[in-house]
């Protein structure tokens, strides 16, 4: 690495410490780094904001930069852009973006100076004497133009918001233990491997349950909802609970399963019926139950937790949905994976779907979904 950084011109050094493990007791105290953390403590303060810089955005968004958060994407299929030119003179900031859907201001970072206005894609204009940083969002409606939102609650169930986003190891993001809930008989060794898995690889505690469905847990005491942490629900065939969201795209019916892409508007109540919220058109996707078939996917919870579910057509597909349960981070691995039995010799190529869920927690167009003899597709018009 010290000769690959030489090559493109740039200073590096390294220390070799001779006879010594990857990891040992004072690792991070040698006398290297001691003298490595004496230097970028007492580095000089960093220069002001600059005048034009860039911001880009993987769909796990939460990325702020010069007082700019970033807290939805339109697609997570692709990265989101922001580039700002600040006009040092008369204080506006001209914003053009990519792939964005919703950000604010916060004037919580380092030397953060607040425009006089905002000019957003070179034609929506704010005047920021009135906006409140922190508490009001601009949100681009769907006619692609820019407006300013005070209302706090729009943190619901059918916005994908805060520590759910990114891929499937944003289940990794809880703030409590673990509920690992056993839906089925027979699926207590899989339910306590994940849990040995996640307190091996990051020292997670996990309470196993056989409430399945009781993803929230009253306090008795103060008549208020606890928050559990996230929640593993382990499930065969029929015996999967619904999702909370109403018009959540991944669904067990009869004997199949069906995916709804592009079925909802992105306004869609959580309260609404999925035929008053259908889309003129949509595309729904059976596949019916076959042996060794499994799917591994999220799906949202109140108080911006996860829940991930671990499911097959029997155990056997099932066992292998559970090897995907993450132990590492940042790997982009899918939000949902619906795997056939053949992904034992064929790998990727036996999956039937994979993909990735967008704001508001419906299968973006980006996402892989197989066509074969064995799935039907069904055009819906109108609800019909």
């Amino acid at each position: 690495m010290h000769e690959l950084l030489g090559q493109t011109q740039w200073r590096s050094q390294y220390d070799e410490l001779q006879g010594q493990n990857h990891w040992f007791d004072g690792v991070l105290t040698t006398p290297s780094l001691l003298a490595f953390y004496n230097q970028s403590a007492t580095f000089p303060r960093r220069p002001r904001l600059p005048l034009a810089f860039t911001i880009t955005v993987p769909s796990s968004a939460n990325i702020a930069k010069g007082g700019i958060y970033v807290d939805q994407l339109r697609s997570p299929d692709r990265n989101g852009v922001v580039q700002v030119i600040r006009d040092a003179r008369s204080g506006i900031w001209y914003v053009n973006t990519t792939n964005i859907h919703r950000f604010h201001l916060s004037p919580r970072v380092l030397n953060f100076t607040m425009p006089s206005a905002l000019v957003l894609d070179g034609r929506d204009c704010f005047e920021m004497g009135y906006i409140r940083p922190e508490r009001m969002w601009f949100l681009r409606d769907s006619r692609g133009r820019w407006t300013v939102s005070e209302r706090e609650d729009w943190r619901q169930l059918n916005e994908r918001y805060g520590r759910q986003l990114g891929t499937v190891d944003a289940i990794l993001r809880t703030k409590g233990p673990f509920n690992i809930n056993i839906c089925s008989a027979g699926l207590e060794h899989i339910a306590v491997q994940i849990s040995r898995n996640f307190l091996q690889y990051f020292a997670a505690d996990s309470q196993l349950s056989r409430q399945c469905g009781s993803l929230i847990y009253p306090d008795n005491n103060q008549n208020r909802v606890v928050d559990s942490g996230n929640v593993v629900t382990l499930a065969l065939g029929n015996e999967l609970p619904s999702s909370k969201l109403k018009l959540f795209p991944i669904r067990i019916q009869g004997q199949g399963l069906s995916l709804f892409q592009g079925c909802c508007w992105p306004r869609a109540d959580t309260e609404a019926s999925p035929q008053s919220s259908l889309n003129r058109e949509c595309n729904e996707y059976e596949f019916p139950f076959e042996r060794g078939m499994g799917a591994l996917f999220l799906r949202p919870l109140e108080n911006e937790r996860l829940e991930l579910v671990v499911w097959g057509a029997d155990l056997s597909g099932l066992e292998q949905a559970a090897r995907f349960v993450p132990t590492l981070t940042g790997v982009g691995q899918p939000d949902f994976l619906i795997l056939g039995d053949s992904c034992r010799w064929q790998g990727h190529a036996g999956a039937y779907a994979a993909g990735f869920f967008d704001r508001s927690w419906q299968i973006s167009s980006g996402s892989y979904i197989r066509i074969d003899a064995s799935v039907n597709e069904q055009r819906l018009r109108n609800g019909a």
